[in-house]
């Protein structure tokens, strides 16, 4: 399987930098509490250091769709749209005579 694989090149790319503790000394951060932002590591990296080097750990703002544009993109919809016709074709005879489930037709009570 590919994620076994991939975990197999992660493990041997941490071992060859000397596993995670001799990473966490490379970043100046602990293993059990992460980055202090109060206290420069080792190297002196400070939290601002690390934020002006990499930036803010924030998502992108993603500019909200108005709700007809998800409307139509959404009714654009192959397997959408298949069922829409499915349902119109079967909505006429719906309910019309004395069937049960899926259209059999069920027999009169005797009395």
């Amino acid at each position: 399987m590919q994620g076994e694989h991939t975990q197999a090149k992660n493990d041997e790319a941490l071992a060859a930098l000397g596993g995670a503790a001799a990473l966490a000394a490379a970043l100046a951060c602990s293993l059990a509490t992460g980055v202090d932002p109060d206290h420069a590591g080792a190297g002196g990296h400070s939290l601002a250091a690390r934020r002006e080097a990499f930036g803010a750990n924030r998502f992108k703002e993603v500019p909200v769709q108005p709700f007809w544009r998800l409307l139509v993109d959404n009714l654009s919809d192959p397997t959408l749209i298949l069922l829409m016709c499915a349902a119109a074709v079967r909505a006429p005879g719906a309910g019309s005579g004395a069937s049960g489930h899926c259209g059999v037709a069920v027999p009169a009570a005797t009395g």
